[in-house]
């Protein structure tokens, strides 16, 4: 049996992924809402975002998706809701002054992707009021993960949250 002498077909070289994560790109006449982000690691701080990064949050109500960051400065034990509210408002890290108190589902979102010791293992305030009772708000547990309302002139923590809207 004759064997064919055809030539070898060359194979196409192989597109493999890029194994080093992309950077944020620097372009100096935009901020840092409007640069483009590859990689960012949950429960790193990050100044030109004015907090660490905690993840991505949906939007709700039709507004945009946002990447959550919280200050790295948390107000302290003996705060009122009003208090930590006052506090958010005119807390400025950096050139950010556009700080808030955090929602339940953002407080989740930080208690699930918070790096080891960036928050006390206490109870921490949210924004919201309870429907039930408007002498009471939202509070959630740093230790246990749990979720419940207390009176607003209790005592407890709080900690100043922004959101960098996905465009």
């Amino acid at each position: 049996m004759k064997k064919s002498h055809k030539a070898p077909t060359r194979k196409r070289p192989i597109k493999r992924a890029q194994k080093t994560p992309r950077k944020i790109s620097k372009h100096p006449s935009t901020s840092p809402e409007t640069q483009m982000i590859q990689v960012l690691k949950l429960g790193v701080y990050y100044p030109d975002y004015g907090g660490a990064f905690h993840g991505l949050a949906r939007g709700e109500e039709g507004k945009p998706d946002y990447w959550l960051f919280s200050a790295t400065k948390n107000q302290n034990a003996s705060s009122t809701f009003d208090e930590n509210a006052e506090y958010a408002k005119t807390l400025k890290v950096g050139q950010y002054n556009d700080y808030h108190m955090p929602t339940r589902r953002e407080l989740r979102l930080q208690w699930i992707n918070a790096a080891p010791g960036q928050f006390e293992s206490e109870w921490y305030w949210s924004c919201e009021q309870s429907a039930l009772d408007s002498d009471s708000a939202w509070s959630q547990d740093f230790y246990y993960g749990t979720q419940t309302t207390w009176p607003k002139d209790d005592r407890s923590r709080g900690c100043a949250v922004r959101r960098v809207p996905i465009r």
